[in-house]
């Protein structure tokens, strides 16, 4: 961190202090030119690691610039920090280039305004002035990037571009006691068999192919799950990706999306987790070709699946709907006002009294989209993927996706990536179907007494492990 006292203020200029959280050095170039025209002779520059430490020095910051590729932070992190440190002061985010996502997602988290790389000195210095003054600099927010435009419906696409993707990585440690109790051992939860004779995970793989053939079905799983998959692959088909390790939910759609691309550029993709239970299995899968059809038509949407809330859950993800968008079948969509993912208790009681839906984790968007989108909001898991993945399925391909994993950063698709492109999504409310996520034993038990329904294994699991 240093002061740059070099600057001297023209007869018009302003005399205050800007803080400069600098990136790549073109740009922090550009940054300084435009502060110099607009007549700050002060200047805090810090990289993102050392910005908590120049806001505790004295004096009031009249401007803070922040370089999308700051490093040491996350940069949306730093703006929702800076907004909330520094509330008055105005905040100007140079997005990564090709990162619209980026700056909307910026501008939600306290940005005033956002432009991208690589920027202009004009442009940088008419924001800096808008900035400081904007009823005078007032004028079309036309560095507002257009992240969202009017779909048109595609006819010539079929079903022979619906892919399915069965999500079944994760451990579901919440829901060990009542796995270790059925079948005596801590196996994850979507190798249980919880209710008649197949697992959470072939239920899954039995909804898949109501709507998606078996070439286009794709499990996500980890190798150490691998003596689990017989049982529930059994009479099942699907192309099976496992994992070296588990690196979060968006490595588990990263990964089979990228691998998905290499053969169907144009392909839609259905994400299905494999840890949830649905009564009537037809009719949820029709709504699923409705979101597909929805996604033919608004190829820049990604669609979420919501469900009417009941309680203040706190470990599920919320969806407030905005406006309405279209209509397919009987399924009506709308866009996303804000998305949350797992809220505080207060927050929770708020999405519940507004009417908000509980988020299910099934998805459905183009796959170049959800690409498109990793690759702007998560850089790091994007790149590395997409790397690997036309070695998949090749002699070198289990040597490259181990080394790939190696450091792979673990991260949420909810929070990392749905929190964050508000723009791009849409949601359907699911009605008409028995759902839950089955991800702990009070849930697994309420559901079966709404359906009424009461395996052996109920009888003798007692009440007080339902956590």
């Amino acid at each position: 961190m240093r002061y740059d006292m070099r600057m001297r203020p023209r007869a018009d200029s302003r005399t205050g202090l800007a803080l400069v959280v600098h990136g790549d050095a073109d740009t922090s170039a550009v940054i300084r030119g435009a502060l110099a025209r607009a007549g700050f002779t002060r200047l805090v520059e810090c990289g993102g690691g050392d910005t908590i430490a120049a806001i505790e020095r004295p004096g009031r910051f009249d401007l803070v610039v922040v370089d999308g590729d700051t490093d040491g932070v996350e940069a949306l992190d730093l703006i929702a920090y800076l907004r909330h440190r520094l509330p008055g002061a105005p905040i100007l985010f140079v997005a990564p280039a090709g990162a619209a996502l980026v700056a909307e997602a910026a501008r939600t988290r306290g940005a005033t305004r956002c432009l991208a790389k690589p920027v202009q000195p004009p442009a940088l210095t008419a924001a800096v002035q808008a900035a400081l003054d904007p009823v005078a600099h007032e004028a079309p927010d036309t560095d507002r990037p257009l992240l969202v435009r009017a779909g048109r419906p595609r006819p010539e696409r079929s079903a022979g571009h619906l892919w399915g993707v069965v999500l079944a990585g994760g451990e579901g440690r919440r829901l060990r006691p009542l796995v270790q109790h059925i079948h005596g051992e801590a196996r994850p939860k979507q190798y249980a068999t919880l209710l008649g004779t197949r697992t959470l995970l072939g239920r899954t793989l039995d909804r898949a192919a109501l709507l998606v053939p078996a070439e286009r079905r794709v499990l996500v799983t980890v190798r150490r799950h691998r003596r689990f998959l017989g049982d529930a692959l059994a009479g099942r088909e699907a192309t099976v990706l496992a994992q070296p390790s588990d690196r979060g939910t968006a490595a588990g759609i990263g990964l089979p999306v990228q691998w998905i691309l290499q053969r169907d550029p144009e392909a839609t993709v259905a994400i299905l987790p494999s840890d949830h239970f649905v009564a009537e299995e037809r009719r949820f899968m029709a709504h699923v070709a409705d979101a597909a059809a929805f996604v033919d038509a608004h190829p820049e949407r990604i669609v979420l699946v919501g469900v009417e809330a009941t309680e203040a859950e706190t470990e599920y993800g919320w969806i407030e709907p905005g406006g309405p968008l279209a209509r397919i079948g009987s399924t009506s969509f709308c866009s996303v006002a804000r998305f949350l993912e797992k809220p505080s208790a207060p927050v929770a009681r708020a999405c519940l009294e507004a009417g908000a839906l509980w988020n299910t984790f099934v998805v459905v968007g183009r796959a170049a989209t959800l690409a498109d989108a990793t690759r702007q909001l998560l850089p790091a898991v994007h790149g590395k993927l997409q790397a690997v993945a036309p070695l998949l399925g090749t002699a070198w391909g289990v040597a490259a996706l181990r080394q790939a994993y190696a450091d792979l950063p673990a991260a949420s698709f909810s929070s990392a990536v749905l929190e964050r492109c508000g723009p791009l999504l849409a949601v359907s409310r699911l009605a008409g179907v028995t759902w839950c996520d089955w991800g702990s034993p009070r849930r697994v038990v309420r559901s079966l007494q709404l359906i009424g329904r009461r395996p052996a294994w109920l009888r003798t699991f007692t009440a007080s492990r339902l956590a």
